[in-house]
């Protein structure tokens, strides 16, 4: 698991990923997502099935910056992705 926070123009949301979820939301960065929306409807083209539930569905608000696992930086304005591994 590792703490994930996106951020766009509009707002910066979090939320704790396990790794096959975190490799959907990379694998949709390659669509170049400007927002948050943008970037859910990329998700779907790598969910197996519809009835999948989104990576994003657990987002909560704000950014969270404290996780024994690490924390991935997403800002979808920047086109940037940063991760911080804290466990050693």
């Amino acid at each position: 698991m590792v703490m994930v926070n996106i951020r766009d123009d509009a707002c910066s949301v979090h939320a704790r990923m396990d790794p096959r979820h975190w490799g959907i939301v990379v694998a949709a960065l390659a669509a170049d997502p400007a927002s948050i929306p943008e970037l859910e409807t990329a998700i779907q083209r790598f969910q197996v099935t519809e009835s999948e539930r989104s990576p994003l569905a657990d987002l909560n608000s704000g950014g969270c910056w404290d996780d024994p696992d690490g924390v991935v930086v997403v800002d979808l304005t920047a086109g940037a992705l940063r991760r911080s591994s804290f466990r050693r």
